[in-house]
């Protein structure tokens, strides 16, 4: 709930204060006294599992068939009623007075009802074998998944009183009911073969064949295979090594498919419009018949369908390393690895403008490449009977390019998204802050700038600044180095760990917005020639921020890297001689830190780990320092 400082909840004489809109709506009084409205959610689960297992050894040994269903159902009941509030009350310094504020509108109730039945059936032959060094295992499964969810809607307005909440108890005018049915199925066809020679050499086969309903017949099914194999050098007889006690290497190739969109896109859907509405009397609203050109219901065509939409695909290929030396005290893994995804699914918005009235179906036209590595090692050391120590760490790099996307012809290069990052900032490029009226005046501008504003840079030398003057930068909030490390050991009867992580090549936006701002935004903001930390006063019509100080621009983009101190724990555990005394069996005391510190660019005001975005600017609730005691004590 945001509320200003300076509103009164009750004043002295009993009356109660307004809230943050001026009235009483949202007083803090009336909201937890629930004069303002109650809200209602309740949830009923039914899951249930059937398996069974069936030994066919008797007709071949390691042969064995599984299978389960799953059925679960859950009912899903909202209910809001909201009230109107009594009058609310401000303090007049001109008039002595208590200004009384009253609620608009009378009290309305919205219910929704849903539920949602899951089906899921599975069935499993497998079959395992030994013959000498030879391991050999095998199965087929078929899988198939079914939803159906249901919805029942209805609202009122113009209840005479906060007294009853039921529809019946509503006005007719303005009365809304609405129902809706959603079906999904899924069919998968599943298979595996695993051969393993003498622990030396492996491989694996895998297959999917799966089926979504999300696409036309014949586009349904997609073939997604993969294969791996590994190579156990240490386990070779000319293999001779001090150092290594096990080395291995791998590869790895495979697909995966994507169905994650809306559903039936292949077919011509059309929208029924109820024709009420005396403002639209044109294409897609009904049509009139008559001499009083009555508005009756009708239909109108719906998205454009795609008969061809089908699966995304993504393949993968991976090379990797794994091995321990020095007595096994330390062990290493590395892969390195890249990936394709084509068919993309996605809606051309780009390449059809919006005055053309056409809402288009997704189409399987995006190309991402991407590619990076995964590092980690673990050293662990004991020194002698009362001193051992441990420490580990992991690296990975990640980074992706857009090879195709569908984009307008007339898009500027410096705004194609094709060639750079998925996710990567669109933004306005800055030149610093405007120092005196005059830069203003000789260079273009956002309307209402002054000294003290930030200085956009014009792209395409029209003079003016829009979102043609916006670039494409490499980076996005998504960081593509993420890096950890841990280490601890164990001193008598004392154990300590330390716990480091964090990221790089990474930015995020942090602009002020909305009601709630960083103090550093007003204590740092341009007040004088000379200053150039952050803009002036947010100049916005109103009392929020708005204004061409908050435009997106690289001038609030971040380094978003950090190197954070996660954790640190020290423990004692008490000597046997004093645990027989408390007849315990183990007493452990303990403190720990979570969060405690973090090297970074935010300053105070903001957490590197928080989402960030154009929608949230980095206003969120950061991670608490917290610190705990504790003991763990066993009987």
């Amino acid at each position: 709930m945001e509320c200003y400082p300076y509103l009164v909840p009750v004043y002295p004489n009993g009356k109660v204060g307004v809230g943050i809109d001026g009235g009483p709506n949202n007083s803090l009084v009336y909201i937890l006294d629930n004069q303002t409205g109650q809200q209602s959610d309740n949830y009923d689960f039914l899951q249930t599992k059937t398996s069974f297992s069936w030994d066919l050894s008797t007709l071949t040994k390691g042969l064995q068939l599984d299978g389960y269903y799953a059925y679960d159902l859950s009912y899903h009941q909202y209910k809001f009623f909201d009230k109107t509030p009594p009058p609310a009350y401000s303090y007049n310094v001109n008039t002595g007075n208590y200004d009384a504020y009253s609620a608009t509108g009378t009290p309305s109730l919205n219910i929704n009802n849903d539920k949602t039945l899951d089906r899921l059936f599975n069935i499993k032959l497998g079959w395992e074998r030994v013959f000498g060094k030879h391991h050999l295992e095998a199965f087929v499964a078929y899988e198939q998944s079914q939803r159906d969810y249901t919805l029942l809607q209805a609202s009122r307005k113009g209840f005479l009183s906060n007294t009853i909440a039921e529809l019946f108890a509503g006005g007719t005018e303005g009365i809304l009911n609405n129902s809706s049915t959603v079906q999904a199925a899924r069919q998968n066809y599943i298979s595996r073969l695993s051969y393993n020679y003498d622990n030396r050499y492996l491989i694996d086969y895998s297959m999917r064949y799966d089926g979504s309903a999300n696409f036309a017949p014949g586009k349904r099914f997609g073939f997604f295979p993969s294969i791996s194999g590994a190579w156990r050098i240490s386990n070779e007889k000319f293999f001779h090594s001090g150092f290594f006690n096990d080395l291995k290497l791998r590869a790895s190739w495979g697909e995966t498919g994507n169905d994650a969109v809306s559903a039936f896109q292949y077919l011509q859907n059309y929208i029924l419009e109820s024709g009420q509405d005396p403002n639209n009397k044109y294409l897609g609203r009904g049509y009139e018949y008559g001499n009083d050109a009555t508005q009756a219901p009708g239909f109108s065509l719906g998205p454009t369908p795609n008969l061809d939409i089908t699966w995304e695909r993504a393949s993968q290929t991976n090379i990797g390393i794994d091995a321990t030396m020095l007595n096994n005290a330390l062990s290493v893994s590395l892969d390195i690895w890249q990936a394709a995804r084509k068919d993309i699914l996605g809606p051309p918005t780009a390449v059809v403008p919006d005055y053309t009235g056409i809402t288009l179906p997704d189409e399987n036209y995006g190309k991402v490449n991407s590619h990076g590595l995964d590092f980690d090692a673990h050293y662990n050391k004991s020194v002698n009977q009362d001193f051992s120590y441990f420490i580990s760490g992991n690296f990975t790099y990640a980074t992706n390019k857009i090879k195709y996307i569908a984009e307008s012809a007339n898009v500027p290069d410096y705004q194609k998204s094709t060639g750079y990052p998925m996710d990567s900032w669109f933004v306005y490029e800055s030149d610093g802050l405007y120092q005196t009226q005059q830069e203003v005046d000789n260079s273009p501008h956002p309307e209402g700038s002054g000294p003290g504003d930030i200085k956009y840079i014009d792209q395409n030398g029209d003079g003016e600044i829009n979102d043609l003057d916006k670039i494409r930068l490499t980076k996005s909030n998504t960081p593509q180095i993420l890096y950890g490390l841990t280490f601890g050991g164990n001193y008598k009867n004392f154990d300590f760990s330390v716990f480091f992580q964090g990221q790089a090549a990474a930015q995020a936006l942090l602009r002020p917005s909305g009601l709630n701002m960083a103090e550093e935004f007003f204590v740092d903001r341009w007040q004088k020639q000379g200053d150039k930390k952050y803009p002036r006063t947010f100049n916005g019509p109103t009392s929020r921020t708005f204004g061409p100080n908050t435009l997106p621009s690289d001038f609030w983009l971040r380094n978003d890297g950090f190197l954070r101190l996660k954790n640190v724990e020290i423990g004692y555990n008490f000597p046997k001689t004093l645990l027989d005394r408390l007849k315990l069996q183990r007493a452990r005391f303990y403190i720990n830190g979570n969060n405690l510190l973090s090297i970074d660019d935010f300053g105070p005001s903001f957490d590197p780990e928080a989402p960030s975005g154009t929608s949230t600017d980095g206003r969120y609730y950061p991670q608490q320092r917290v610190i705990n005691f504790g003991l763990n004590l066993t009987f």
